[in-house]
């Protein structure tokens, strides 16, 4: 005779969305869809993948939204292609109440106004906001906003020469984001 073993219930034991950071326990609406916004944004800039932005879309729908391009977005196949995938993006951002940017320049924009509130909150490291900016005007333009963070990577290469400290340069690209955020409203 065969005994089924029962699973007993622990924190271990629960199923995370891959990629998005987040469980099917206790995540609130507005929690998720603060995260389809973020993760959506970031993936018009190609900084995230296509698979977190369905993953995001499926916490969103566990979480208690409802919509027909976000239960669509939430069942597409990673496979398919960004181009393919842009116009579904958007439909599953604008009925959850995030605006999808107009274009690239629009993206890039906002995704640098997003990492600069991380940068201010501690989610990110400063050197890290700076370093994507400068990879970013190497495959595309980036916004003027972005120019005084351009300045300070190259700071951090050269802070022997220039006789500065990184925590003087972090210190910089903090004033920077504040300021970036300040002149948002």
């Amino acid at each position: 005779m065969f005994r089924i073993r029962q699973k007993r219930f622990s924190p271990l034991n629960e199923w995370r969305f891959p990629f998005s950071g987040l469980n099917n326990v206790g995540v609130t609406e507005d929690k998720a869809r603060e995260r389809l916004s973020e993760v959506g944004l970031l993936w018009y800039v190609d900084e995230t993948t296509t698979a977190e932005v369905i993953a995001a879309a499926c916490a969103l729908l566990v979480a208690g939204a409802d919509g027909q391009a976000l239960a669509e977005l939430a069942g597409a196949d990673v496979r398919t292609a960004r181009s393919d995938l842009r116009a579904l993006v958007d439909a599953a951002l604008t009925e959850v109440g995030s605006e999808p940017p107009a274009d690239r320049d629009a993206a890039v924009e906002a995704a640098l106004r997003l990492k600069a509130g991380q940068i201010l909150s501690g989610d990110l490291a400063p050197e890290a906001l700076t370093w994507w900016v400068c990879k970013a005007s190497y495959e595309d333009t980036i916004p003027d906003v972005a120019g005084a963070f351009a300045v300070l990577d190259s700071d951090y290469r050269v802070a022997a020469a220039i006789d500065a400290s990184r925590e003087e340069i972090d210190a910089a690209v903090r004033a920077e984001a504040a300021k970036l955020l300040r002149d948002e409203r």
